[in-house]
């Protein structure tokens, strides 16, 4: 084909257009002030300054209209049979896995973060500051649910005050420096459900009082960023509300500035209700509640 000018014009149009659909129009079209990538577009807002260089959780979010599925298992990385029986069954690679620590016997073990990103999955690790030992325990005597709840919310060690003043610090550096040193990124999920009454770290249980949770959270967050760690995307994730007895979420949420995910428990056939409802039912009032006072990505961490 001989080159001509009108034929060089057509060329260069047709990459220009392609390159606004790829590039350019995802951005523009991700929607709200902190669009689907948890991060504001300072260029949409005129900013003189050049931006920071995104977070984490500003690239693995979802674009809009899409979606991200993941596993949670009983043995967790220490076994990946049931995932691969979920891979084989759903057709689909689950691109996220969580997984559980309890504060009182783990450390850090590179090895379990490892296995699951090598297999192209994001590690998000539900964080516990208590004993699960206490629950297995009372799990074995056959207590019921409500006895069970009672008996590992009342762990005085992991109360709310006594991490938010340092008492576990040398322990929380550990975790930093570990995760650190991996070159990827993992979601942490501190102290999931805290607006219920059935974990240590819940604030209506075990001497924790208003606040306690907000200023443990940020401690948290601050014993990471004051040791140099920028692979972490935050992932606040309350329960979601079944009545109005549990305190409001805006009083349990650290702020922006400590939180890069929201994500929400939400189960058909627990708290008190036995019949189908749909997801809207389940999650819907939480989720609006909760755009009153942020708008950051939302996931569903447990279902």
């Amino acid at each position: 084909m001989r080159l001509t000018v009108p034929r060089v014009l057509m060329v260069l149009i047709g990459a220009l257009l392609l390159t606004y659909a790829f590039a350019i129009a995802p951005t523009a079209m991700s929607g709200g002030e902190d669009g689907p990538s948890g991060r504001i577009e300072k260029a949409e807002q005129g900013a003189a300054a050049p931006s920071a260089p995104p977070r984490p959780a500003a690239e693995l979010f979802p674009p809009a209209g899409k979606a991200f599925i993941g596993v949670m298992t009983h043995e967790g990385p220490h076994d990946f049979t049931a995932v691969n029986v979920f891979t084989a069954a759903a057709k689909r690679e689950p691109q996220v896995m969580l997984f559980g620590s309890g504060w009182a016997s783990d450390t850090f073990d590179r090895t379990l973060f490892d296995q699951i990103s090598s297999r192209g999955m994001l590690p998000m690790l539900a964080w516990e500051p208590w004993d699960y030992g206490l629950d297995k325990a009372s799990r074995k005597k056959g207590f019921s649910a409500r006895k069970i709840d009672r008996i590992r919310s009342d762990q005085p060690h992991y109360r709310l005050s006594r991490i938010a003043r340092g008492s576990f610090d040398p322990y929380l550096l550990s975790w930093a420096q570990g995760i650190k040193s991996l070159d990827y990124p993992v979601a942490i999920r501190f102290g999931h459900e805290m607006n219920g009454d059935w974990y240590p770290w819940c604030e209506t249980v075990n001497g924790n009082r208003p606040g306690d949770f907000v200023k443990a959270w940020r401690h948290v967050h601050n014993v990471f960023e004051a040791a140099g760690v920028k692979n972490v995307i935050w992932t606040w994730s309350p329960n979601v509300r079944w009545d109005d007895s549990t305190p409001k979420l805006s009083t349990l949420y650290p702020g922006d500035d400590y939180v890069d995910w929201i994500g929400l428990s939400g189960y058909y056939g627990a708290g008190g209700f036995s019949t189908y409802r749909s997801f809207d039912a389940i999650f819907n009032p939480t989720i609006k509640e909760i755009r009153t006072f942020t708008h950051k990505p939302l996931v569903i961490t447990e279902t």
